[in-house]
């Protein structure tokens, strides 16, 4: 029988390898920077993800009133990328999920499955509270999961408004036969349409974890399909981590993968980034390093150098190689690709809140 730690190892060979063999996605030799079209499926991406399913996502994740040592991974990762988005750069900010991960894979395997007692229960929202609690009077939820009811979200105050049912979200325990190992899908459905379909895998040993999350969201019209991935290890005083994605668009032909790399020995630490998105004929690179305070990177067009990319993370300054002036459409794509790094890791914490809360209300009851 394989050990935890062997285990762990198998899945992140095969995490790392299945990220590789999507580095040939769908480029082509084409001289042109297609700018325009990149844009606007950076801003489909961004539209997709701001839709109604999202936004319940990030106003009632923190309300599924998450407890007890299984639910470390989803709370100290969205810690991590809640800092992210208030000023950390995005390659740090995917480091975080990957030293969650590694820091909690112990934790973890407190409670790997969803406990039979609370199986087959829907979770509401209290309109007192505006924390999720069981409804004994409603039926439907899955035999082996549990069923959140989402809710609309004000618009000025952020606030859920528990009058204005949108839809569902059905967690099933699809891992059983893979204790200790954790294996959930999450099913978001409005207006009898599958909003948001994903898994998420995990599993830890004693100084090693992975964890992948695998799915498709859609607006109605446009559909979404991602994949994030995270590797950590730790020997003595060094640290490594390793966070992959890859989010596209299949109808518009777009596709964007990344690799976070870190490192981090007795407190220092440097982070290096890798983001290759294809667009119709256009392949676009970026290669570089990345701090809290700086990023520094070279972009490429095709594999010939195009642009660099330095200054602060949230607000870096794009220059061409050879002198000439860009244009404003092909700054904006530039900059769109260093940030889609940032708006994956924000997508990651969404991801994250009702599988972290259910566990950890199942750990504490």
């Amino acid at each position: 029988m394989r050990t935890q730690k062997n285990v762990a190892a198998a899945v992140a060979i095969t995490l790392l390898a299945v990220a590789c063999s999507d580095a040939g996605g769908p480029g082509g030799t084409g001289q042109n920077f297609d700018a325009a079209d990149i844009n606007t499926n950076l801003q489909t991406v961004q539209q997709v993800l701001g839709g109604g399913a999202w936004q319940s996502l990030r106003t009632l994740g923190p309300r599924f009133g998450a407890a007890g040592p299984a639910a470390a991974l989803a709370g100290k990762v969205g810690a991590g990328l809640v800092t992210a988005q208030s000023g950390l750069s995005p390659v740090m900010g995917g480091v975080r999920i990957a030293q969650a991960l590694l820091s909690s894979s112990n934790a973890h395997l407190v409670a790997p499955q969803l406990p039979p007692a609370i199986r087959g229960t829907t979770f509401v929202l209290d309109g007192t509270t505006l924390q999720y609690v069981p409804d004994s009077t409603r039926i439907g939820a899955p035999a082996n999961g549990v069923r959140f009811i989402l809710y609309a979200v004000d618009s000025a105050t952020q606030q859920p408004l528990p009058s204005q049912e949108l839809g569902q979200a059905d967690l099933t325990d699809e891992g059983d036969p893979l204790a200790p190992g954790i294996a959930l899908r999450l099913t978001i459905v409005m207006d009898r349409v599958t909003r948001l379909d994903y898994s998420v895998a995990v599993l830890g040993a004693a100084n090693a974890g992975t964890l992948q999350a695998t799915g498709f969201t859609t607006d109605g019209t446009t559909r979404v399909e991602f994949r994030v991935g995270v590797v950590g290890a730790h020997s003595q005083d060094t640290t490594v981590a390793e966070v992959q994605f890859a989010i596209g668009v299949p109808s518009k032909g777009f596709l964007a993968t990344a690799t976070l790399q870190h490192v981090s020995l007795t407190g220092d630490s440097a982070g290096a980034i890798q983001v290759q998105v294809w667009q119709g004929l256009s392949q676009v690179g970026m290669a570089g390093h990345a701090t809290s305070a700086e990023v520094q990177a070279v972009f490429q067009v095709n594999g010939i150098p195009f642009a660099t990319i330095e200054g602060d993370p949230n607000h870096p300054i794009v220059r061409s190689v050879d002198g000439r002036d860009l244009t404003v459409a092909e700054v904006e794509a530039l900059v769109g690709i260093h940030l889609v790094v940032g708006r994956v890791g924000e997508m990651f914490d969404c991801l994250m809140q009702p599988v972290g809360g259910i566990l950890g209300a199942g750990a504490a009851s």
